[in-house]
């Protein structure tokens, strides 16, 4: 009789579990829908440039060409802002030293395009972020993060 209700038991609480993921998938649709949205009009101005894997960037001074340019296996000294499409400020930087293989993959791909001394505006949609699981705190699934981003120094 025990072994029943405690399979039971144990069948309830797997599908309240199941319930309950649904539900935090759903809440985040139209999020997923609006960030997507966003990097497709985003896209529309003429001074951002994407790449195959759809990272969207805006040069805003392009940098030294005579200094020290990233690799993935560099370590780099940035100052950045992070946000959301919708403007909240999750996160932001002064001199900060990185190695570049820790970092998102939006940042890898940006970050090695970048001379040093330069400023880009990173437009990471979340398939090269933190996609359906977000961050905490501050960063929910499915969103497209905006970093301003100066390269301060590479160490290869």
């Amino acid at each position: 009789m025990n072994i029943k209700r405690n399979y039971g038991i144990t069948l309830f609480i797997y599908f309240m579990g199941l319930l309950l993921v649904g539900c935090t998938e759903d809440k985040y649709k139209d999020w997923q829908l609006l960030n997507e949205q966003w990097l497709a009009k985003n896209l529309k101005n003429d001074s951002i440039q994407q790449t195959s894997t759809g990272l969207q960037y805006k040069i805003i001074y392009q940098g030294d060409p005579n200094m020290r340019k990233p690799n993935q296996n560099s370590i780099v000294t940035i100052s950045y802002k992070g946000e959301l499409i919708n403007g909240t400020v999750f996160d932001n930087g002064n001199n900060i030293t990185f190695r570049l293989s820790n970092l998102i993959k939006g940042w890898q791909e940006g970050i090695v395009k970048m001379n040093g001394g330069g400023t880009y505006i990173l437009y990471i949609p979340s398939n090269l972020a933190y996609d359906k699981d977000g961050s905490l705190p501050g960063i929910p699934p499915h969103s497209t993060l905006k970093f301003t981003v100066t390269l301060i120094d590479s160490q290869n």
